[in-house]
């Protein structure tokens, strides 16, 4: 193995563990010291890949979420008819969220305890948040026009999506610790949210 890809494997590395200590512990809680120590790496060679906590919170940040925008582009730019576009973009974002279960209370947590620098990260995606969103209203109108569905902005489209599958995983945990659903029928369960959010957007913008 090069220098290289050592190099790319130990950031990779570094990210990875860096992403679950945020997930589990927030931003605040945190600390550099603890995610060197998981990633089997010193101290100083955290800070010689990323130099700060709030460096190297700004790229976890940014390379999960370059993940879910892509995943939004791709299906945006897929030669489907748009109602199949618009149920893999949701299927899309519901398995991201589903591979980090923990994403959206860290989000909802973040921002009620209003973290700026986590406000920060977020406004470097403005750029690509605005064109997917331009690419999806024009697609929206193309649309209403041709007849084939009823009008909703693509701001309410996607708002609406985050909701629903967000919303899945923020209250998964109450239904385990209730007893509510087993871990024999967690996969059932979840393949069956899946479904009914697909199905509950497609009726909200299906031609009456």
């Amino acid at each position: 193995m090069t220098k290289k890809n050592i190099s790319n494997k130990t950031e990779e590395t570094i990210l990875m563990v860096a992403k679950n200590v945020f997930l589990n512990k927030g931003y605040k809680m945190a600390t550099t010291t603890e995610i060197a120590n998981q990633a089997g790496v010193t101290h100083a060679m955290l800070h010689y890949y990323f130099r700060t906590k709030d460096n190297l919170f700004s790229k976890v940040f940014e390379h999960y979420a370059k993940i879910m925008l892509d995943s939004f582009s791709l299906f945006l730019n897929e030669d489907h008819p748009f109602a199949e576009k618009i149920a893999f973009g949701i299927e899309a974002h519901f398995d991201f969220i589903a591979s980090n279960p923990k994403l959206p209370y860290f989000i909802v947590s973040e921002l009620i305890n209003d973290n700026n620098f986590f406000k920060q990260s977020a406004n470097k995606l403005l750029p690509s948040i605005k064109n997917i969103f331009n690419q999806l209203e024009n697609n929206i109108r193309q649309e209403v026009d041709a007849g084939r569905m009823q009008y909703i902005s693509a701001q309410d489209l996607i708002y609406d999506i985050i909701c629903l599958n967000a919303f899945v995983f923020i209250a998964l945990p109450a239904f385990k610790n209730s007893n509510c659903i087993s871990e024999e029928e967690y996969s059932k369960f979840i393949a069956q949210r899946k479904a009914e959010n697909v199905q509950t957007i497609l009726n909200r913008i299906a031609v009456k």
